[in-house]
């Protein structure tokens, strides 16, 4: 794990100084949850971390689900009332909450395929103001290579992959 200068220097749009800050966070609560139990809200606090941890990037699973494993190892005993999972399951759909909502209203396009399109394919793009043609208006233009059918008017999803070189 870097530090954390490191992730100032180095922020993205993907969310990674948040993913980096919940996932540390949820092992965090549950190192407090093994080793001082769930009584006070602490189980619900992991969840509830657990929960917007998720929302901001599923990759925050590869944390919370072997923390979630390590309480439940060590915790059996506690964790089989239905309060403590009531408890859990409502924090944690609580944090993930944002997620949920915008998953059932748009059809689940976080769990899309990039590959179900079949355009998955190699592009260049330029992030500047209007880059043909002058005027004040930021643009993205993406020039796709290798795409043989009509795709005007679809959504496409633009991922950075290299950058080269500042706007001139």
């Amino acid at each position: 794990i870097p530090a954390p200068a490191v992730t100032v220097w180095t922020y993205m749009p993907m969310s990674y100084g948040e993913s980096l800050l919940l996932s540390t966070l949820a092992l965090w609560l549950a190192a407090r949850v093994v080793r001082f139990g769930t009584a006070k809200g602490r189980l619900a606090a992991f969840a509830l971390v657990g929960g917007l941890a998720f929302w901001t990037s599923l990759l925050t699973l590869a944390a919370v689900v072997p923390a979630a494993v390590w309480i439940g190892a060590r915790r059996s005993r506690e964790l089989r009332s239905a309060a403590a999972w009531v408890s859990g399951a409502a924090a944690f759909l609580l944090g993930s909450l944002p997620w949920w909502l915008f998953n059932i209203v748009h059809g689940f396009p976080s769990l899309r395929s990039e590959f179900a399109t079949e355009l998955a394919t190699d592009a260049v793009a330029n992030l500047g103001v209007r880059p043909t043609v002058g005027g004040p208006k930021l643009l993205l233009e993406t020039h796709l290579f290798d795409v043989q059918r009509d795709i005007y008017g679809q959504h496409l999803r633009i991922a950075l992959i290299e950058f080269i070189r500042p706007e001139r």
